[in-house]
């Protein structure tokens, strides 16, 4: 603290002398301001002296009233320390030139300060009450600095003109402080999210991952385990589809932040640690990888995830907005090429996939048969049919296939499910 202060006294005489001064009172006395502007000469005079003190006290305030600085980096404690003694000179500095509000500019060491706690992610309304916190003590100081250098017959109209210059200051420099703010957050969640998104694409293409490093730079530890998610939003969505998207992904990762890389304007890719059980909004959709291990398990999991999409958007007939990979595994294999998996519905179903409601019916019924495991009276239970009228159609669908079922269930049983989900006739196309 000492060498600060001899520092900041030199400055300040550098800054701010008697010469100056007279120059200023004889450019203001032009402009009317006469006997105050030399009061508020006399008073910063006064106030200079106890500046490198105030400083520091003023520091120690800070430090000790805002909680979020208590485990701040040194670099950003040392920061704070150079903070008011610098702001009291740029203050008086606009003070005795008369500068106008939107000439007034903090000190340099604001502005560097204000960007470490940005980049410290210290939250906007903390900074700003680090310099809210100081003010009793530069309202206490510049009133006995007056009362110390005036009369008191003075003393009064320049308090009064102190005060004022103070609130237009204190006002013009908060909305700096957030603007340097602002636009520090900004440029780092630019290079943050260009860095992340770079790192990702590079693990997706099979480049070795460093755990370590890649911690720092994602956030996210890549050595564990994974549920991969593809999250999109309908097109035509608003402006605000990601901020949505990263609450849906939010909402599943559950009490674990999960890693969120934008993929365009409405697509969100997702990686979390832990998958919950939650609802979307009503045009939010999610597909959902298999849960993987270690960076295999990350690519895997990713890929599993863009292949439930591809079958969401390929069907329209999908139910739900969530699609999980094992639910859709077979047919993403069997929908890589969707013109020959309907050609093979067509083919393997012959008549039983034509259009109608006796077609559709029948279908229906050996589906239902397939998932109860050839249980007739369970698929007639399921579908609240009597018994014969399940052998029945049975019967039926055996003769619109032209062969028994039992010939090859496999593909019967794929080409259902193919039939169901994909428009597999030309009326249905």
């Amino acid at each position: 603290h000492r060498i600060d202060s001899r520092r900041m006294c030199r400055r300040a005489h550098r800054m701010i002398t008697p010469s100056s001064f007279d120059r200023i009172g004889r450019i203001n006395q032009s402009r009317g301001y006469g006997e105050k502007m030399d009061g508020l000469r006399e008073a910063v005079l006064e106030m200079m002296r106890d500046v490198a003190e105030i400083g520091v006290q003023a520091a120690e305030v800070i430090l000790r009233e805002v909680p979020e600085l208590r485990d701040a980096s040194a670099e950003i404690q040392a920061a704070i320390r150079t903070v008011p003694g610098a702001e009291l000179l740029a203050s008086f500095d606009a003070m005795v030139r008369a500068l106008p509000r939107e000439a007034m500019t903090p000190s340099t060491e604001v502005v560097e300060a204000t960007r470490l706690m940005a980049r410290a992610r210290i939250p906007l309304p903390a900074v700003l009450r680090c310099f809210r916190v100081v003010q009793p003590i530069i309202w206490q100081s510049w009133s006995e600095a007056v009362r110390r250098a005036l009369p008191d017959s003075r003393q009064q109209s320049v308090h009064d003109a102190g005060a004022a210059f103070m609130f237009t200051w204190n006002d013009r420099s908060s909305e700096v402080i957030a603007q340097e703010y602002q636009l520090e957050r900004d440029r780092l969640a630019h290079a943050t999210s260009a860095a992340r998104v770079d790192l990702v694409e590079r693990l997706l293409a099979g480049a070795p991952s460093d755990p370590e490093s890649t911690r720092r730079t994602l956030g996210y530890a890549i050595e564990g385990v994974h549920v991969a998610a593809v999250l999109w939003t309908d097109h035509g969505a608003d402006v605000d589809s990601l901020l949505r998207l990263e609450r849906a992904a939010t909402r599943l990762s559950g009490e674990h932040r999960p890693l969120l890389v934008p993929a365009g304007a409405h697509t969100m890719w997702a990686w979390m640690h832990t998958l919950q059980t939650v609802g979307l909004e009503a045009d939010v959709h999610a597909a959902i990888g298999d849960t993987g291990t270690g960076l295999i398990g990350f690519r895997d999991s990713h890929n599993q995830a863009l292949q439930a999409r591809r079958v969401a958007e390929l069907i329209p007939g999908m139910p739900g907005r969530i699609i999980r990979f094992a639910d859709v595994e077979v047919l993403s294999l069997c929908t890589v090429d969707p013109d020959r998996a309907r050609a093979f519905a067509r083919r393997v179903l012959g008549d039983l996939a034509g259009d109608g409601d006796i077609q559709a019916r029948l279908r229906e019924t050996l589906s239902t048969h397939f998932q109860t495991r050839f249980n007739q009276r369970e698929t007639a239970r399921r579908l609240g049919l009597h018994h014969n009228t399940v052998i029945y159609r049975l019967q039926q669908a055996n003769a619109a296939l032209g062969r028994p079922v039992d010939d090859d269930p496999v593909a019967v049983a794929l080409a259902l499910r193919l039939a169901q989900l994909l428009p597999v006739t030309p009326a249905q196309s």
